[in-house]
C-alpha cells in the first residue's frame, strides 16, 4: 500500500487523495481480518459446543454405566449375603481384603474389624489353624487348586457345624497372585445324611449276611433232615435188636441210645430253624412310601450302576397310598432286583437302562416291575430263577432272588418272573397299609 501511495505522489496525486485511498484499503484489510476471526470464532465455538455435547454424552454413558456397576455390586453383595456362604477376599499373605457378613459373624466381629486380619486367625479355631495356613499356601502356590478343606466349627452351647472351603486364586497380567478368594458352604446335613446313608448300607449289607445265612439254613435243613431221620431210624432199631442180646451187647446199648437221643435232637434243632424262618414276625412294620424305598434301593446300588455305565430310569405313579412294610428289608428285595438286572445285561449291553415303574394294580395292592435289557428269560425259566443256588454267574451264590421272594411274602405280597425275550422283567406286590392291620406273619 505505501508503494502505491509514493507511485500517486511521484505522478503528481494529492497527498489527501493518496491518504484517503491508504486508509480504504487499510480498512478493507481489518474487515477481512475480522470477517476471518469471527468465522474462526464461530467455528470454534461451534467446535466447543459439539466436543461439550460429546463430553456431556460420555459422562452421561459413563455415569450409567457407573450405575449399573453400583447395582450389579449391590445385587452381588445381596447374592452373597443370601446364598448361605461364607465368601472372602485376601491377599497372597492370607490376610482379609473383604468379607461378607456371614464371614464377619463366624469371627463374631463387625466386617470392619475383621478387614485386615489374618484369615487363620480371625475365622479358624486354634487347633485347626495349621491346617488352614498349609492350605492357603497351597492355594496361593500351586498352578492347581488344593483340594476343599473341611473345617469343624465348636461354639458354647451350639452344635458342631462342618464347612468346607474351597478356593480360587486370581492372579495379574503378568501370572502374579494378586488375590485369593476363598468360600465356604455348611455341610453339616450333607454329612449327616452321608452317615445316614453308610449306616443304611451296612445295616443292609449285614440283612443281607442274615438273609443269606438263613436261606442257606433252610436249604441245609431240607437236604439234611432225610439222613438225620434215617440216622434215627437205623439207631433205634440198633437199639430194638441189641435190648434183646446178651448182657455184652447191653455196653453197646447206652451208646446207641446216645446216638439216637442226638438225631432226635438235630432233628428238632433243623425243625425249629425251618419254623423261625417260614414264619418269623416282621416287628418292624410301618405305613412306608413305595416309591421312596425304590429311591432309596436305587441310591444305594447308584455307585455300581455308574461303574457299569448303565442307568436307571424311574416311572413312579403319584401319590400312591403307602404300603404296610419293613423299610429295610423291602430295600433289601429291591436292590437284589437291581443287581440282578445289572448282571444279566452284563453280557448282552455295553449300556443298558433298568426301567422301573410302580401304580396301583387294586384298592389294596401296589406293584412295582423292574425290566433290563439283558437277554430275558425263557418260558418255563422264570420259576428256575428262584430256586435257592440257582444262579448262571461263575461267582454268583444264587440265593439273590430266593431272599427277594421270601422277603416279598413275609409282606405278604408276591415275586414273580415274566418270560420275555426282549429283556428281564420282575414284578413284585406289596399289601397298602389301609389294607393291612398287622404285616402278614411268614
Amino acid at each position: 500500500m505505501e508503494g502505491r501511495a509514493r507511485r500517486m505522489v511521484a505522478t503528481g496525486t494529492p497527498a489527501s487523495s493518496v491518504a484517503g485511498e491508504a486508509d480504504a484499503i487499510a480498512l478493507d484489510t481489518l474487515r477481512r481480518e475480522n470477517e476471518a476471526l469471527r468465522r474462526r470464532a464461530i467455528e470454534l465455538e461451534r467446535s466447543v459446543e459439539t466436543r461439550t455435547a460429546q463430553l456431556q454424552a460420555k459422562i452421561a454413558e459413563l455415569d450409567g454405566k457407573n450405575r449399573e456397576l453400583v447395582e450389579r455390586r449391590s445385587v452381588f453383595n445381596a447374592a452373597l449375603e443370601s446364598a448361605g456362604l461364607w465368601v472372602v477376599t485376601l491377599d497372597p499373605g492370607g490376610r482379609i481384603v473383604r468379607c461378607n457378613r456371614r464371614c464377619a459373624e463366624l469371627a463374631g466381629q463387625p466386617v470392619e474389624n475383621v478387614v485386615g486380619e489374618s484369615f487363620a486367625t480371625a475365622l479358624v479355631q486354634p487347633y485347626q489353624r495349621r491346617q488352614c495356613e498349609d492350605w492357603l499356601a497351597r492355594l496361593a502356590g500351586s498352578d492347581s487348586e488344593p483340594p476343599d478343606w473341611e473345617q469343624r466349627l465348636i461354639r458354647d452351647g451350639e452344635e458342631s457345624r462342618i464347612v468346607t472351603w474351597f478356593g480360587r486364586r486370581l492372579d495379574d497380567a503378568e501370572g502374579r497372585t494378586q488375590f485369593l478368594i476363598a468360600a465356604g458352604r455348611d455341610v453339616t446335613e450333607q454329612r449327616r445324611i452321608e452317615e445316614e446313608v453308610r449306616k443304611r448300607r451296612a445295616e443292609v449289607a449285614h440283612l443281607h449276611r442274615v438273609y443269606t445265612a438263613g436261606e442257606m439254613a433252610a436249604a441245609l435243613a431240607h437236604e439234611l433232615n432225610q439222613p438225620l431221620a434215617a440216622i434215627a431210624a437205623y439207631a433205634e432199631a440198633a437199639i430194638e435188636r441189641l435190648a434183646q442180646g446178651t448182657d455184652a451187647q447191653r455196653e453197646f446199648l447206652d451208646d446207641f441210645e446216645r446216638i439216637c437221643a442226638q438225631a432226635h435232637r438235630a432233628g428238632r434243632t433243623i425243625a425249629d430253624l425251618r419254623r423261625f424262618l417260614s414264619k418269623g414276625s416282621a416287628s418292624r412294620a410301618a405305613p412306608c412310601d413305595l416309591n421312596e424305598l425304590v429311591r432309596v434301593a436305587c441310591e444305594l446300588v447308584g455307585a455300581d450302576v455308574r461303574l457299569r455305565r448303565n442307568a436307571i430310569e424311574l416311572d413312579l405313579a403319584p401319590d400312591l397310598p403307602p404300603v404296610l412294610a419293613e423299610a429295610v428289608h423291602v430295600e433289601h428285595a429291591m436292590m437284589n432286583l437291581i443287581v440282578n438286572a445289572l448282571d444279566a445285561m452284563r453280557e448282552v449291553v455295553e449300556a443298558g437302562t433298568v426301567r422301573i415303574s410302580s401304580h396301583a394294580v387294586s384298592d389294596t395292592m401296589a406293584q412295582v416291575t423292574v425290566r433290563d435289557d439283558g437277554k430275558g428269560l425263557k418260558l418255563g425259566e422264570q420259576e428256575r430263577v428262584f430256586e435257592a443256588f440257582h444262579t448262571s454267574r461263575a461267582t454268583g451264590l444264587g440265593m439273590g432272588l430266593t431272599i427277594s421272594r421270601s422277603i416279598i411274602e413275609a409282606h405278604g405280597g408276591r415275586l414273580w418272573a415274566e418270560p420275555s425275550s426282549r429283556g428281564g422283567i420282575f414284578h413284585f406286590t406289596l399289601p397298602f397299609a389301609h389294607a393291612s392291620p398287622s404285616l402278614p406273619r411268614r
